[in-house]
């Protein structure tokens, strides 16, 4: 059994201000005179504050976002629209630390101060995805798409919503519906491939992977869906290329470190292979797949013991897919050793 995965890319209502690479060094001046004056009290009022929390959002320090958001809504300042904006804002941070109730209930706040407001349906909409209350995050897709037919990232993530629930079909036709209204759409594209690639239409998903990639060329989830692809047809090396890329535009995708390992070890190149499983696990040591691929590559290399050890790490772990097991060929090595008879034995 080869295990590779895909990933999906969210995506959240633009309610932030996006700030290219051109003008961060002057969106950085900006914030450091908007904050001299938060700390003077010269001026600042709730939309300099509101604006520190967009630059600090943007450049990934979350907490401070949530910090100056706040200081935004306690002015006082705020009318109910702009109001339902910083909720919606502060509730995107809580998402990026994973902190779901927070950020639901400020989605909601925003949505009891302004029934219409599309951005928060949306965004709440990913929150209960990220947390598998898949039909409540549908309903908030619909929600909307009702008040907004034309938002293209509304069909995206409720294309990614059916994904999670396995309706792939339904999934392709809002992924479709996203990339009439929007073409440059990159996340669709990377998505629909996604989707493709689960019904083994890997010709179809490559074309939107390509693509993905033509649109957005710095998306490391699209260059690891693709290496996905070139591995799953034995194209080892440009798999390895786009695992490569991948980890260069993000060096801490584990799962890109476990892939990779993979397609190394089927060139049999195990120390480069046990590199990448390694590396995986020392940034999550949970990571059940990167144990079991350890196991593999050991018992490729008739090291029994260490095999049977990362075998049953990976059962702790979480891995329990036994039938995988007993199917993969790479434990050939191993089937007959006490260790490994002991372990099918704890099924």
């Amino acid at each position: 059994m080869q295990y590779r995965t895909w990933e999906e890319k969210r995506i959240k209502n633009k309610t932030f201000l996006v700030i290219s690479k051109a003008v961060l060094n002057i969106v950085k001046a900006t914030l450091t005179l908007l904050i001299i004056g938060s700390l003077c009290g010269c001026g600042t009022d709730a939309f300099d504050l509101l604006n520190i929390a967009t630059t600090y959002y943007n450049n990934g320090q979350y907490e401070e976002a949530i910090k100056y958001n706040t200081q935004a809504l306690e002015t006082g300042e705020l009318g109910s629209t702009n109001l339902a904006v910083a909720y919606t804002k502060r509730g995107n941070a809580y998402v990026q630390l994973q902190q779901y109730g927070k950020a639901i209930d400020d989605y909601n706040k925003a949505i009891e101060l302004n029934p219409d407001y599309v951005g928060a349906y949306n965004n709440r909409g990913v929150a209960y995805r990220d947390i598998q209350q898949y039909d409540r995050a549908i309903k908030d897709y619909n929600k909307a798409l009702e008040l907004n037919p034309n938002s293209a990232d509304a069909y995206a993530n409720r294309g990614a919503a059916f994904m999670s629930k396995r309706q792939f079909d339904r999934a392709i036709e809002d992924y479709n519906k996203a990339i009439t209204l929007n073409p440059k759409l990159a996340a669709a594209y990377n998505n629909r491939g996604t989707a493709y690639a689960k019904k083994q239409q890997y010709d179809r998903a490559m074309e939107d992977y390509n693509k993905a990639i033509e649109l957005e060329p710095s998306d490391c989830m699209a260059y690891y869906n693709r290496g996905s692809e070139y591995y799953y047809r034995k194209q080892y090396d440009r798999a390895i290329e786009d695992y490569n890329k991948a980890l260069e535009l993000n060096p801490k995708y584990t799962d890109a470190y476990n892939n990779r390992g993979i397609a190394y070890m089927f060139k049999k190149q195990y120390d480069r292979a046990m590199g990448d499983y390694n590396k995986a696990l020392e940034l999550n040591p949970r990571h059940s797949h990167a144990y079991y691929n350890r196991a593999r590559a050991y018992s490729l290399t008739n090291n029994t013991e260490e095999a049977c050890k990362m075998l049953k790490q990976s059962i702790e772990s979480g891995f329990n897919n036994w039938n995988s097991i007993q199917s993969d060929n790479t434990f050939d090595n191993i089937r007959d050793s006490s260790c490994y008879k002991e372990i099918m034995s704890g099924r």
